[in-house]
């Protein structure tokens, strides 16, 4: 009779921990994933404390080649960090993303919040969402439109409104590597909170924006992407926002993920008192049915 043994994996510090119980005499690919979930989140919480904010914006190159095996994906991710004593605070950062496709269409909906307070000061309060959808007419051109809306009051962007279409060309597409870009039209509203900002700060500005993906799976539960955006003002090149973002993500089981995301944004016509680059590193796990 096999006998029975309990391994525990825990991590401590940052806001979770994970503990299963694992049969030694269950089967030897279930311990394969145990030790490969333990090996991920010790990453996992090395990246959580180089990181100082979080990601609002999800990559979502990965996702796209996920759609085009499955027709859809449902997508989670949450983290919530509480600190009481010495410090006092609250962290939270959350999101999902649900998109549908076709052999010929996909259409994908993200949503983002973060949050965080410490000693009874607001520290991060962001809200992110996105809509596109993209419609197939060979293998090599499509076509997409998108809305996005933001609030981010560190940048002392109230709202955020967007609404663009153009064409998307996929020059390469392979098992290991592909390779994509895109134009588009947009017209583009933002307001800010700045008491000093001229009323032309809520003005519709019209931007050519642009955009250059990479992807790269060395392994099939491995996926490494960069994604770089490019949008100037069609009057005024001087103005423009450059926009890059860097994932690495790893499939732990069918449903659990986890992955490390990059972003880089620089504005160039930021106003007085906003920093004009903004770096951000989110680390996550990740629920996908």
């Amino acid at each position: 009779m096999p006998t029975r043994q309990t391994i525990e994996l825990t991590e401590p510090a940052i806001g979770y921990s994970v503990s299963r119980k694992v049969d030694s005499a269950a089967h030897a690919g279930d311990i394969r994933d145990m030790r490969r979930l333990r090996y991920v989140l010790r990453a996992q919480f090395v990246a959580l404390y180089l990181s100082g904010t979080a990601l609002a914006q999800v990559n979502v190159e990965p996702v796209r080649q996920r759609l085009k095996t499955t027709g859809r994906t449902l997508h989670f991710r949450s983290s919530v960090a509480g600190y009481q004593g010495n410090t006092n605070g609250l962290v939270y950062s959350g999101g999902a993303l649900f998109g549908l496709s076709s052999e010929q269409q996909m259409a994908y909906l993200t949503a983002s919040a973060d949050y965080g307070r410490s000693n009874s000061e607001t520290t991060l309060a962001k809200a992110f969402a996105h809509l596109r959808y993209t419609r197939r007419f060979t293998p090599l051109w499509a076509a997409e439109a998108f809305v996005q809306w933001e609030h981010d009051q560190f940048r002392r962007i109230t709202t955020r409104e967007l609404f663009g279409v153009g064409p998307r060309v996929e020059l390469l597409t392979s098992e290991v590597f592909s390779f994509a870009g895109g134009t588009a039209y947009m017209l583009e509203q933002t307001a800010r909170s700045d008491g000093e900002e001229t009323p032309a700060s809520n003005e519709w500005k019209h931007r050519l924006s642009t955009y250059a993906t990479l992807t790269y799976r060395p392994h099939e539960h491995v996926t490494v992407s960069e994604t770089l955006y490019y949008q100037p003002r069609l009057d005024r090149f001087s103005d423009y926002v450059l926009l890059s973002i860097f994932g690495a993500h790893f499939t732990v089981t069918p449903v659990l993920s986890s992955g490390v995301d990059l972003r880089v944004r620089s504005e160039s016509a930021a106003p007085r008192g906003v920093e004009p680059t903004d770096i951000e590193v989110l680390s996550s796990l990740s629920l996908t049915f």
